[in-house]
């Protein structure tokens, strides 16, 4: 049996490959600031994608998109805020805040969905 980090580890790989294969370029992953994480940061010609990524194994906990909360949309847009702040040459991109769900079936196959845009 995976532990809670195991699983997040193997979705944070699993979309980040996914991301590439869509030719999103990975600029970082795990970065922290006193708001909150990012998972992974991606940019796309000039966009740039705050991506925050939720991994389910079996229907328990119900699907991995149920894990976006208002208090998870607050951190994301005050940590991509703070991020902006902090990367000058990011401040002309075009920032999305994004999510990228992956539901893993009963044979171990990722099933994916991502919302580039999840947060207006």
């Amino acid at each position: 049996m995976l532990s809670k980090k195991d699983i997040g580890n193997q979705g944070e790989d699993t979309a980040a490959t996914y991301l590439r294969s869509k030719g999103y370029r990975i600029i970082e992953q795990n970065v922290r600031t006193r708001y909150g994480e990012v998972d992974l940061i991606a940019r796309q010609g000039n966009k740039i994608f705050f991506v925050e990524i939720k991994t389910r194994t079996g229907p328990t906990y119900g699907q991995a998109l149920d894990a976006i909360t208002p208090d998870k949309i607050r951190k994301m847009t005050n940590t991509a805020q703070a991020l902006i702040n902090k990367h000058k040459e990011w401040q002309t991109l075009i920032p999305f805040l994004s999510v990228l769900a992956i539901d893993y079936d009963l044979n171990g196959d990722p099933h994916i969905e991502f919302l580039p845009n999840a947060v207006e």
